[in-house]
């Protein structure tokens, strides 16, 4: 953090423009500047920073910082996300609400706003309550306890730091524009697949990985259950159709060790982490979840000749656009055929699913994680390298997935 150009606060920084915008304005007041550092234990100890070793200059910092990551995954419980909200400014006939407690509960924005005195911060704002109707509900990204932490300036688009209520206010009616935007964190629980025991695998498939799925069973045994119940399917219900809610894939779920290899990884540098469990997709988009018992019988008929086999994997980069390069887990040239021709065959049977048009090539991968360069992409594969070092998969199940909103909390499966 930095001290204020004007009074006495310290404003916390998260980039080296700010930083060194706060010191060009206090020089140009002629001030005295007051910085407040942190220094982090798990980095300290691998670096050395508490040693007079003049071979410092020679850490490689951001391999280092990279191996802090990894590390303090081994004991971290709770993971911090952030968001933004987009609010409108009420017009002219609104003028008299915003003299008062704008965030109250009271429409327009239905949003009430609570200040809660904090050990570290001295003052945090958390959300109370989200009023159906209001303005502040519409994006459905909203929750109680979610805090406040920042809003945007009066002209501009900067993010200014907020830990009051009156802070908060203020921002929002000052601000020369016809929308503000508030900064949002939330404390999320990564999960009981992060337990010891929660990856006791059955023969059948991972249904004990509960922090994804809401519900258990490979897909053939899905249609099994359903033909021993004695129902009759409708043929080609709901199967005419295709969503991106739904993938048909593969799950490296046979081996606890190897489960826990790609999470460890996946958990820090892979946005749909808590979305999605690991897998390779062969087709997605794919029939919707209420096409799954017919989608599941149709598969097992075509896929009955097809005996389970071993995928080898490795690892390779992939540049999405300037800004994302991603970390994938790949079939080797040996493996590569055997996923091509059981993709083809799935395909065939279900023609109008599957991610990519006809002229590009399908590319089955599993995401390890996503980095704005290439530099950092490639720092990642230094340290996970003798990891995945003869990485294998195999192939016994195919599983059906689906994530039918935003709001649900797991995968059916």
């Amino acid at each position: 953090a930095t001290s204020s150009t004007v009074g006495g606060q310290m404003w916390e920084k998260n980039s080296l423009d700010g930083v060194l915008a706060a010191v060009q304005s206090g020089t140009l007041l002629g001030k005295t500047m007051r910085f407040r550092f942190e220094r982090d234990d798990v980095l300290t100890s691998i670096v050395g920073f508490n040693d007079s070793d003049e071979e410092m200059s020679r850490v490689d910092l951001q391999r280092a910082i990279s191996s802090v990551e990894v590390a303090r995954l081994r004991v971290q419980n709770t993971a911090t996300e952030t968001f933004e909200l987009t609010l409108p400014i009420p017009g002219r006939d609104m003028r008299k609400l915003l003299q008062g407690d704008i965030f109250n509960g009271d429409m327009p924005y239905g949003l009430h706003l609570v200040q809660f005195p904090d050990d570290k911060q001295g003052t945090r704002v958390e959300v109370f309550e989200v009023q159906e109707g209001g303005t502040a509900a519409q994006s459905g990204l909203l929750r109680k306890g979610d805090r406040v932490i920042a809003a945007q300036s009066g002209i501009g688009d900067m993010m200014w730091p907020k830990r009051t209520l009156d802070g908060i206010s203020t921002a929002v009616r000052t601000r020369m524009g016809p929308s503000v935007r508030l900064k949002f964190e939330r404390t999320v629980d990564l999960g009981s697949w992060e337990e010891e025991g929660s990856l006791d695998f059955l023969e059948s498939g991972p249904e004990d990985m509960a922090g994804y799925f809401t519900t258990g069973g490979a897909a053939v045994g899905v249609a099994s259950r359903s033909r021993a119940a004695g129902g009759e399917s409708v043929t080609g219900a709901g199967l005419n159709s295709s969503t991106l809610a739904t993938s048909l894939s593969i799950l490296p779920s046979s081996s606890k060790r190897n489960w826990a290899a790609i999470q460890d990884v996946r958990k820090f540098h892979d946005r749909q982490a808590r979305l999605w469990p690991p897998h390779l997709s062969l087709l997605k988009p794919f029939v919707r979840a209420e096409g799954f018992l017919d989608a599941s019988q149709v598969l097992h008929d075509a896929l009955q000749e097809v005996d389970p086999f071993t995928v080898k994997m490795k690892l390779q980069t992939f540049e999405f656009h300037s800004r994302c390069v991603m970390v994938w887990l790949v079939p080797d040239d040996e493996s590569l055929p055997q996923i091509e021709a059981l993709q083809s065959m799935c395909r065939e049977v279900f023609p109008q699913c599957g991610a990519t048009p006809d002229f590009l090539d399908f590319v089955p991968h599993l995401t390890l994680g996503q980095f704005e360069t290439a530099k950092e992409a490639n720092t990642l594969m230094g340290l996970v390298k003798e990891r995945f070092e003869g990485f294998e998969i195999e192939v016994k199940h195919l599983y059906l997935l689906s994530r039918p909103d935003k709001g649900s909390q797991g995968v059916q499966q």
